[in-house]
């Protein structure tokens, strides 16, 4: 079964989603996490999140991909106090990754 979904379906049902390419960018994100933090299109995931849980090496884009279909705990850089809690996705036709979670 192949479900798909316009851009808009997709910020309507993931609001806190994190679009990141292969080079560890941000590329989109959700309309209400925008709504929270500013956070610049372009700029390195990890200069802008911290992966709280699991504890750990997880600062590069390969060491994500080691933690698909599990839970993670990521706080928003510097802390805000801001954090939210979801998974990696691999998207197969992009090879980037989506951030699914909410606060």
């Amino acid at each position: 079964m192949n479900i798909t979904f316009n851009h808009k379906q997709f910020n309507n049902l993931f609001p806190f989603h994190i679009l990141i390419d292969q080079n560890g960018r941000i590329t989109g994100y959700g309309k209400t996490l925008a709504k929270l933090v500013n956070l610049p299109t372009g700029a390195l995931f990890f200069d802008q999140f911290k992966i709280v849980r699991p504890e750990g090496d997880i600062h590069r884009f390969e060491h994500l991909l080691q933690h698909m279909d599990q839970l993670l705990v990521i706080e928003i850089n510097p802390s805000k106090r801001i954090q939210l809690k979801g998974q990696f996705e691999l998207l197969t036709d992009t090879k980037e990754i989506v951030f699914v979670g909410s606060p």
